[in-house]
């Protein structure tokens, strides 16, 4: 996936679609979640569902514990592809033969 514009970004609903799937894998509640994994709490987990953004200790902490990988979500900026065409030259009717 690329950006729309020439910085990068983070893929929020993928993110939170992978976040979601990870809860109803292990049947976690937030609360649950937030027993079982020091560092979590309700707001984290309630904020990345949303789509909110999230500091990158953040995404990076989630990502651990759901066995996730970060690099999954970057939204590559778009290159520039300017592209010149190349120009056709006219000869005088020459082939390229020389006899």
């Amino acid at each position: 996936m690329r950006a729309d514009g020439d910085r990068a970004d983070f893929d929020r609903a993928s993110f939170a679609a992978g976040i979601d799937g990870w809860l109803k894998r292990e049947g976690l509640s937030y609360r649950a979640a937030m027993g079982r994994y020091e560092g979590l709490n309700t707001a984290l987990l309630s904020r990345a569902i949303r789509q909110h953004d999230l500091s990158v200790a953040n995404v990076l902490l989630l990502c651990r514990f759901a066995g996730l990988d970060p690099m999954n979500y970057l939204i590559l900026p778009k290159r520039n592809q300017a592209v010149t065409a190349i120009a056709t030259r006219e000869t005088s009717g020459e082939t390229g033969r020389h006899s």
